[in-house]
């Protein structure tokens, strides 16, 4: 049985998730759950979550590493790389390395010189293929999948100190509508929206029994009466707990839907003012004005419910 380790490298200090609130990048787990259901051996180190650069005894008896960077931690994730591969080497062991996240799948030419393979895009329906070396491409190019009930719920234990994650992040929809055109989103996960259904994002959430729940989703309530079902399974649930999303400001045009929003537990959003200059905003192709900024800080703010402007 193979030993796959799964690893988020530690952020720089600039990176608030890294630096305050310690949220995971949720692709190690879902596919470290993948794996590990097709029985491989599976772990998950996370840098930030265990406060410390990775140890080699932690290293060396791993078959296949596998990273997952954002830019500000892509050079770390090099650096864990080379470590990895030249302690494999001295104790004669064959090693193999995997990119996958955001840098790799904007920029996969940049980091092939330092990985075995390139994970380029969403990696769920190839990720068995991938560490089963049936596909052998240096840089792989993976399908979308469609049917996101499909995927499991991730497996949190998998991380090393799981016990210290206090924000627990949920992507229930992928793809974006909109054409701002400053963003990432529609490039990584395309201009289709798709969605789990209320039923298993419920379902999903009542698993986890302690700390905030982070709707990570890039517009969470980009289809209202999805949206709706699920507050309304909240709320009849009991299961009031405090929850984050990242919304856009139109939503607010429809106070009784923030009015909702409160009620299931939503404590803070996190919105994407952008700019309120109207030029700018105009010439990103938001979609919003400054009166719709003015008119959503006043309408979360009437619910207590606490904006952080992007």
């Amino acid at each position: 049985m193979k030993k796959i380790l799964f690893v988020e490298p530690m952020g720089t200090s600039s990176n608030v998730f890294s630096k305050y609130m310690k949220i995971p990048l949720l692709g190690p787990v879902i596919l470290g759950t993948i794996a590990k259901e097709a029985g491989f051996d599976v772990a998950i180190i996370n840098e930030n979550i265990i406060g410390r650069r990775i140890w080699a005894n932690e290293l060396l008896g791993v078959d296949i590493l596998c990273l997952s960077c954002i830019t500000a931690t892509v050079d770390r994730g090099k650096e864990i790389a080379n470590e990895y591969k030249a302690l494999r080497r001295a104790n004669g062991l064959e090693a193999k390395t995997i990119i996958g996240g955001i840098h790799a799948s904007m920029l996969p030419q940049d980091v092939a010189p330092y990985f075995d393979q390139v994970v380029v895009g969403e990696a769920e329906e190839a990720i068995i293929d991938i560490l089963s070396g049936k596909v052998k491409d240096k840089i792989v190019y993976c399908t979308r999948p469609e049917d996101l009930d499909s995927l499991p719920i991730p497996d949190f234990s998998l991380i090393k100190e799981s016990e210290r994650i206090s924000n627990i992040p949920v992507m229930t929809s992928r793809g974006c509508p909109h054409h701002c055109n400053f963003c990432s989103v529609t490039a990584m996960f395309g201009k289709k929206y798709r969605s789990q259904s209320p039923d298993r994002v419920l379902r999903e959430v009542s698993r986890y029994k302690k700390g905030t729940i982070f709707f990570i989703d890039d517009n969470f309530t980009a289809n209202i009466k999805r949206s709706n079902e699920i507050f309304d399974g909240l709320i009849s649930s009991g299961f009031i707990r405090p929850w984050t999303a990242q919304v856009r400001t139109e939503i607010t045009k429809k106070p009784e839907f923030v009015e909702k929003m409160k009620q299931a537990g939503c404590n803070t959003v996190y919105v994407g003012f952008e700019s309120v200059n109207p030029e700018t905003l105009k010439s990103m192709k938001k979609g919003q004005d400054v009166e719709d900024i003015r008119r959503s800080i006043a309408s979360f703010a009437k619910q207590s419910i606490l904006v952080h402007g992007m």
